[in-house]
Formats: C-alpha cells, structure tokens, sequence
C-alpha cells in the first residue's frame, strides 16, 4: 500500500481522559500521519455528544472547549511549525477541522 492523501482523526473522550488532549498531542499525531501514513492532509473532527458519557453541564463545557483547543490548533498548525531559520518543517500541508459535534445538536 502506497501514501494516504488524508488521515481522518476522532477524539476517543470516554476512552481518553479529556485532559490527555494537549496542543503538542495533536501536533504529534498530526506528524505521525505524515511519518507514518505519507498524508498530506489531516483533518480533525469535534468531539461529539453523542457517546456514552453523562452529558452533564461540567462534560459539555469541557467538550467545548476541547473543540476549541482543536479548532485553533487546527488554524494555527503551519504558524506554529517553523524553525529558527524561518524555514517550514511541516511536512502535512493541510490541517482541517470539521465541526463534527455540530450535527448531532443540530439534529436533535
């Protein structure tokens, strides 16, 4: 099997600890797509409510903003990934974030 163009992440939260999702986590699974994948592109899905977890006001905020820590990574990625000579070591050329977790409030 040859490169993948794209590699396509969902966030376990139930299965991970909210708090193990850092800027540097994403930005090392971002490269590992690359690493070990060949991908080009990486895209980023929200954490959704729809899992097994109790949607209780503290879980929904911290959902949020976890959603936001991966939106702004997201935005921020190619800003954030150049060396002291300026030169650019991102080796993923696209970081996307789909606002997944928009679906199913806009469902329900």
């Amino acid at each position: 099997i040859g490169a993948f163009d794209v590699v396509v992440y969902r966030i376990p939260i139930g299965w991970i600890e909210s708090q193990e999702v850092t800027i540097d986590k994403l930005r090392n699974a971002t490269d590992m797509a690359h690493e070990i994948f060949g991908a080009e592109t990486v895209v980023w899905t929200s954490i959704p409510f729809d899992n097994n977890a109790a949607e209780t006001k503290y879980f929904v905020r911290r959902i949020h903003r976890k959603n936001a820590l991966v939106e702004r990574f997201c935005q921020t990625y190619h800003n954030n990934t150049t060396t002291t000579t300026g030169a650019n070591d991102a080796r993923v050329k696209h970081v996307l974030y789909h606002p997944f977790s928009n679906l199913g409030r806009a469902i329900v």
